[in-house]
């Protein structure tokens, strides 16, 4: 995909605008959202708002964003605007695909402006018999597709070619035939995850006009006005009840292992393994924590909290080997384990310190 140049941007034709301003409609839309989520809105949501908001979004909105340059007001060009030789090639292979399936059925997701149907209709409806021999057989096409105005643009299109192209606008129920997709991956919603620290976190967005947003978040915005910002929800599970109090629910596991000949003689667990044989390490740590906090002292930019609560500790440590005795590994295995569980209380002290809307960093110290 390439992208054009838009009035006002590097590589422009002219300088003499400057970008449109964010649409008023869709930036209430989505602060309401966020609003009526609790001030946190995961960025799937996010994305399909900002593309598929009815009549609002960028791919829903009714702008012409598919062309060959910004003179005719779109933002990008994809291969199949740009010469019917791309969907023709493509035609090859899709027609190989439904021979092998024996199905008759293309499904397209995301079909922009419709250049690409158009070009393998045209393609797989030629009945001559080109060097393959294969005589063209007329198939059905079907198209997935969320926004209302690109339906309306692929339909006005494709209209020599009804009846056997149909629009749905949610996932097939079944799906049997060659599926194609050009381009479209990158205008999928998807969860946003972010690690930090060996903990996960779901990222979302919020609304620092928000006051349950600006309490996520740590600030507000001063004027009132709508600002989407990021915001990460641990999947650790941080729960704000009030502007300073906050319960957390911890679950962290980690794993490791290692391998070596061993250079003398190990005893674990009772069990002696004696030099040369290859022996395994495995340690497999498990914490489960619920705690609550309260932030005594808090800034935009940084938050000191106590906290205390109860933790659950599981450790296991394992020893496989296999003995190898002159060079030949017999299959005689030795394999002790040990493991210790306990609950223990904790009390403690955390430290956040924001960087920016992006970057955070906390410590913590207690026992």
């Amino acid at each position: 995909m390439q992208r054009n140049s838009r009035p006002g941007e590097p590589g422009a034709t002219t300088d003499s605008s400057t970008p449109p301003a964010p649409d008023d409609a869709l930036v209430a839309r989505i602060a309401s959202r966020i609003a009526a989520a609790g001030g946190w809105m995961p960025f799937d949501d996010f994305m399909a708002e900002a593309l598929y908001a009815p009549g609002l979004g960028y791919y829903s909105g009714g702008r012409r964003i598919f062309g060959l340059g910004p003179e005719g007001g779109s933002d990008f060009v994809t291969a199949p605007e740009l010469s019917p030789f791309f969907g023709r090639t493509l035609a090859v292979q899709v027609r190989e695909a439904l021979a092998a399936s024996g199905t008759g059925r293309v499904y397209e997701f995301g079909a922009g402006s419709g250049a690409l149907a158009e070009q393998l209709l045209e393609a797989l409806d030629a009945d001559d018999a080109d060097d393959d021999g294969m005589l063209r057989v007329p198939v059905d096409y079907t198209i997935v597709e969320l926004s209302g105005p690109l339906r309306e643009r692929q339909q006005a299109r494709l209209a020599r070619f009804a009846p056997r192209v149909q629009w749905l606008d949610a996932w097939p129920a079944a799906i049997e035939g060659v599926v194609v997709g050009n381009e479209v991956l990158d205008a999928m919603p998807v969860k946003l995850l972010h690690r930090s620290a060996g903990r996960w976190s779901e990222r979302g967005v919020v609304d620092l006009a928000d006051p349950a947003s600006a309490a996520r978040a740590a600030g507000g915005s001063d004027d009132g006005k709508h600002r989407f910002a990021w915001n990460n929800t641990s999947a650790d599970g941080l729960w704000r009840f009030a502007d300073r109090h906050s319960i957390e629910a911890t679950y962290f596991q980690n794993n490791r292992s290692a391998t070596r000949t061993l250079d003398k003689d190990v005893e674990f667990k009772g069990q002696l393994y004696p030099v040369g044989v290859d022996a395994q390490a495995k340690s497999e740590l498990t914490i489960a924590q619920l705690s609550y906090q309260y932030a005594f002292l808090r800034t935009d930019n940084y938050e000191l909290a106590g906290s205390f609560g109860v933790h659950y500790l599981d450790i296991k440590l394992k020893l496989d080997a296999m003995v190898n005795a002159n060079g030949q590994t017999s299959s005689r295995t030795l394999d002790t384990s040990a493991s210790t569980s306990a609950p223990l209380p904790v009390i403690g002290l955390r430290g956040t310190v924001k960087h920016s809307e992006l970057r955070h960093a906390f410590g913590e110290i207690g026992g």
